[in-house]
């Protein structure tokens, strides 16, 4: 998923200007946003798990 939100990071910005001419900004910020904090969730669920011995 990390990897994911930094692709998808470098791909808004080297296209930011596109982007922005078509109003579409917001939404991409807003994309990008969610999945870092689905990452974020996940990796926090997986340390959660590690630290019940579920893993």
């Amino acid at each position: 998923m990390y990897i994911a939100f930094i692709v998808l990071s470098v791909f808004v910005l080297i296209h930011m200007d596109g982007i922005r001419e078509i109003n579409q900004l917001g939404m991409w910020i807003a994309l990008l946003l969610l999945l870092l904090l689905t990452a974020l969730f996940g990796t926090f669920r997986i340390l959660a798990w590690i630290r019940e011995g579920k893993m």
